[in-house]
């Protein structure tokens, strides 16, 4: 046996051993910078959303407001229409008691115009209050369109949120 042979298999084990190590040193690097980069989109990710958070957060009062101010024209509304019906049943009441009394005083032959005209107007009361309550529902309706829709875009940023978060939270365990 030569000893230079042995010396010389054994320097080429060491540099096997040691190409080996660096091998899986430079994977490793590898590894951490792709974890890294990975790390970083998913903080880039969770700012964006939390922007996202933070302007469903602002259009969400901003609907809570128009809801407030759509309830308060509501409830103003509300008392006109009620306040107008009153009137309304009063005067008819008025017109009528005094088409009675002018056919009781006068016993007129063309009674029937008189009961005509009261018909008529009536109708038109009638006509008109239901008209300013379908307005009213008209926009009732799309008050409530307005909350269910952003209702929803608040339910779906929440759910973007956590699907990365859970993510990030199984990525730093298998650190």
């Amino acid at each position: 046996m030569d000893i230079f042979n042995n010396s010389i298999d054994g320097r080429r084990k060491n540099i096997i051993s040691h190409i080996h190590s660096s091998n899986k040193t430079i994977l490793y690097d590898v590894q951490i910078d792709r974890m890294k980069s990975y790390i970083e989109n998913l903080e880039k990710k969770l700012k964006s959303m939390e922007g996202d958070i933070q302007q469903n957060n602002r259009s969400l009062l901003n609907s809570e407001s128009r809801v407030s101010e759509l309830f308060n024209n509501y409830a103003e509304s509300s008392t006109v229409i009620n306040i107008n019906r009153e009137d309304v049943a009063r005067l008819n009441n008025a017109v009528v008691n005094n088409i009675t009394e002018e056919f009781y005083e006068n016993f007129l032959l063309n009674h029937g115009a008189y009961i005509s005209d009261l018909h008529t107007r009536l109708l038109l009361l009638e006509i008109s209050t239901l008209k300013g309550d379908i307005n009213l529902q008209v926009k009732i309706k799309l008050l409530e369109d307005d909350i269910r829709q952003s209702t929803k875009s608040l339910l779906e940023s929440e759910s973007c949120i956590r699907k990365p978060l859970s993510d990030l939270e199984s990525y730093i365990s298998l650190i």
